[in-house]
């Protein structure tokens, strides 16, 4: 045993237990492919210049989390991140764990898009034209302009609402109130909630101060 020891695997060999290899299209939607009834998809930006050819697939039942990759000829490789689903609430949360796990998998999905939206520009700057600009009626022209600023206006409540919700959702946190029990976001919600966040305070200030004991 001392003169021919047993030889332990390590990262080099890591395809090797990857045994579940096949050849795979990139898709609009990354790598699909399932094992059993479960299903998994895979994307990232390391996958998005691969769009729309193939590849082949090293799967490691052990580790799910991560596919290796490599050109048709088995060389390039590189690893590509597991899509995890996530909850439309996760948007909402800006400290907590939750919604570090909607920013990451926004993450993937902007890497994934970023690189057809590199040759999408680089296209349209090849192939710009030049217009000529529109010549309108007034009455045409009128209708433009309040549609657009109706818009404008539309957008911007929008986004305050959105905001809006990212206070709500912090002063719950404060609170120690489940964001999961939240069911409006109105103004009113807010409200209620900073009046509650001042009460507290106010209770706390207003604590006697225990003397230390001798």
């Amino acid at each position: 045993p001392h003169d021919n020891p047993p030889v332990k695997f390590d990262p080099s060999c890591w395809h090797l237990c990857a045994h579940y290899v096949s050849e795979r299209e990139v898709t609009v939607d990354g790598i699909t492919f399932k094992v059993g009834n479960q299903a998994f998809t895979y994307y990232d930006a390391n996958l998005a210049p691969h769009r729309h050819s193939k590849v082949r697939v090293y799967f490691d039942p052990g580790h799910p989390e991560i596919i290796g990759v490599t050109d048709m000829n088995g060389r390039n490789p590189f690893f590509v991140q597991r899509r995890n689903a996530v909850d439309f609430l996760s948007s909402l949360d800006q400290e907590g764990a939750d919604g570090e796990n909607y920013r990451r998998e926004l993450a993937k999905q902007k890497g994934f898009a970023g690189h057809a939206k590199a040759r999408f520009q680089s296209a349209k700057a090849t192939f710009d034209r030049t217009f000529r600009q529109n010549i309108v009626d007034r009455e045409t022209a009128k209708l433009g302009q309040a549609m657009l600023q109706q818009r404008g206006e539309a957008m911007k409540q929008s986004t305050d609402e959105s905001r809006r919700k990212v206070r709500i959702v912090k002063l719950a946190n404060r609170l120690n109130k489940p964001v999961e029990t939240l069911r409006d976001f109105s103004e009113e919600t807010e409200q209620a909630l900073q009046r509650t966040w001042q009460r507290r305070q106010t209770e706390l200030d207003a604590e006697p101060i225990n003397p230390p004991i001798e």
